[in-house]
């Protein structure tokens, strides 16, 4: 019985697991490619140089 609640409930989860693993995947991309211009220290403002 155990086995047949567990694989129904992997089942019922598969559509919201596989969104939930594309969402963070567009957002590691997104922040892989904006990055380096959050990284240019030109772009800082005069101020916060040490």
């Amino acid at each position: 019985m155990w086995p047949e609640v567990l694989r129904q409930t992997l089942r019922d989860a598969r559509r919201g697991w596989l969104w939930w693993a594309g969402s963070l995947l567009v957002y590691v991309l997104l922040v892989l490619a904006f990055y380096p211009t959050l990284n240019d220290h030109r772009l800082k403002p005069e101020g916060l140089k040490v």
